[in-house]
């Protein structure tokens, strides 16, 4: 329903990644915080990024079919720009949320090298995607991408999530 109004990519956002971080963070401690919202940032943009990623392919069926999803509305060059962004904004969020997480939540410093990973990865997909700028174009390009995307967006969720156990573990807590 979503998807033919330009909105599937931001719901797939909200659903999959900023609600399941807040219903389970509830669950575990029975309280709001801002901190899930913290830690989703990062694996959010990946999902929307992915999300604009996987419909680059579908572009000419999508448009024939009356949906509205981002790269049918905006043009699958557009989106391809705003995928790039998505990919330096990941990077940045990265960094940032790294910084709140040791300064504010005192976690063990050493443990965000685990956050190295994907910040190298979203830079080689900014490279590979910079020297061939009509990626878009090409479906044969996509399908590494595209599965190396999932990875990059399920890898940043872990790493995050293993974070928080290491330093839970390492500190006694």
């Amino acid at each position: 329903m979503f998807s033919y109004r330009g909105l599937g990519e931001i719901t797939l956002t909200i659903t999959n990644a900023f609600a399941p971080t807040f219903v389970f963070y509830y669950i575990q401690t029975k309280h709001f915080s801002i901190l899930p919202f913290v830690v989703a940032l990062p694996y959010a943009i990946a999902v929307f990024a992915q999300k604009v990623l996987r419909e680059f392919p579908d572009y000419k069926p999508d448009k024939l079919a009356g949906k509205e999803n981002l790269v049918v509305k905006f043009g699958p060059e557009k989106m391809s720009k705003v995928y790039r962004f998505c990919l330096m904004l990941f990077i940045v969020s990265i960094i940032l949320v790294d910084l709140i997480l040791i300064i504010f939540y005192k976690l063990n410093p050493l443990l965000f090298i685990l956050t190295f990973y994907p910040i190298y990865v979203a830079y080689k997909f900014l490279k590979i995607t910079k020297r061939k700028n009509t990626f878009y174009k090409d479906y044969e390009f996509l399908k590494p991408l595209t599965i190396k995307g999932f990875k990059l967006m399920f890898d940043t969720a872990l790493i995050y999530s293993l974070i928080f156990v290491l330093d839970r573990v390492l500190s006694g807590k």
